[in-house]
């Protein structure tokens, strides 16, 4: 999996969260050859968030407003921002190019010190993504990742680990603890890293804790996570680092 990490243009804490989704039968968005449809998620990890939009190719798309912890689109069910293959490509002189896309995410407020976010890149047809906010209000940065999601041809789910802390500092790379396998299921994590997916038991109670690596020391926490079967989840250790009432390990549901 590849991540595209930019720094961008001049522009108590413990969470409860319930991983599980609709009961609803589990499908990877399934396309139709006229329709070859990208599909991206944006989740603010940044701290200090209050007011944000999603604008792409200058066009917002984004409804409600997105703070530090938000995600759009919210539904679990929903793949994401539904890109066009034929907004991604363009034939000329019988070669197919791709169109950059510019996607931004600011503060649409007269008064904000919040400078805008903003990426141009091509994406891949018949792909998901996600679209991290990091770092602070002051300085955001953008990380995209390309998801691999693949239908699960068993009862298992699929969860992914993003280590997306504020903090000016260096801080140690992080574990991932599960206490129901009593072990961890991440290593050494580096900040603004995202891991790849990996097989998550479902319908399990299960209480997640983040450490820094090789310790014992739980810096924030997430109870009474129950994974639906088929489902891909990714948990992000946000806020800031040096905080410990604003560290949250917080979830959202990628499909």
């Amino acid at each position: 999996m590849m991540n595209y990490k930019f720094r961008l243009l001049p522009i108590a804490a413990m969470a409860l969260l319930l991983l599980a989704g609709c009961d609803k039968k589990f499908s990877v968005p399934q396309q139709t050859s006229a329709m070859g449809s990208t599909y991206m998620k944006v989740y603010v990890a940044a701290t200090g968030i209050t007011r944000n939009y999603v604008f792409v190719n200058d066009r917002q798309v984004s409804g409600a407003l997105l703070a530090s912890g938000g995600v759009f689109p919210l539904a679990s069910a929903s793949p994401g921002i539904l890109f066009q293959h034929n907004n991604l490509f363009s034939v000329q002189q019988n070669e197919i190019r791709p169109i950059a896309q510019r996607i931004t995410i600011r503060d649409t407020t007269l008064t904000t010190l919040q400078p805008p976010t903003t990426l141009v890149t091509n994406l891949e047809t018949l792909s998901n993504y996600t679209l991290f906010l990091t770092d602070s209000s002051l300085r955001p940065n953008i990380i995209l990742v390309k998801d691999n999601i693949q239908p699960v041809g068993d009862t298992t789910a699929r969860i992914r680990f993003a280590n997306l802390p504020f903090s000016p500092l260096a801080i140690p790379n992080m574990d991932i603890f599960s206490v129901r396998a009593n072990s961890n299921i991440f290593n050494n994590v580096p900040i603004n890293t995202v891991t790849g997916f990996m097989a998550y038991a479902s319908a399990r109670n299960d209480t997640l804790h983040v450490r820094a690596a090789g310790t014992t020391v739980n810096l924030a926490s997430i109870n009474g996570i129950v994974a639906t079967q088929k489902r891909y989840y990714t948990v992000v250790l946000r806020g800031s680092y040096r905080n410990p009432g604003s560290r949250v390990l917080a979830s959202f549901a990628n499909y």
